[in-house]
């Protein structure tokens, strides 16, 4: 997430440290890199203020459907204790549109 009006120089910034594909968005970028890449953004990008990091991406009539897609995304047990509860932050298109 970038402040509103800087995605440009946002995108000229983010591609000199190596991300590809670098595409603004309001208040954001879409990009890919490999995970050295990421953990070097992270650390050497002054403008973006949060990182978000894209796990899967699956078909979703419902929530049901968000549940098992969110669960099978990663291995969360190698990252999170059993107990822990995780947030699951979704965008999408509806058929057509």
């Amino acid at each position: 997430m970038v402040p509103p009006g800087l995605e440009e120089v946002a995108a000229a910034a983010l591609q000199a440290l190596g991300a590809e594909a670098v595409r603004p968005l309001r208040r954001a970028m879409s990009l890919r890199t490999d995970l050295a890449g990421f953990y070097r953004l992270r650390l050497r990008a002054h403008l973006p203020f949060r990182f978000l990091r894209k796990l899967a991406r699956f078909p979703c009539r419902g929530r049901a459907d968000l549940h098992h897609g969110a669960q099978n995304a990663a291995d969360w047990g190698r990252w999170l204790p059993p107990d822990t509860s995780i947030r699951v932050d979704a965008s999408g298109s509806s058929p057509g549109s």
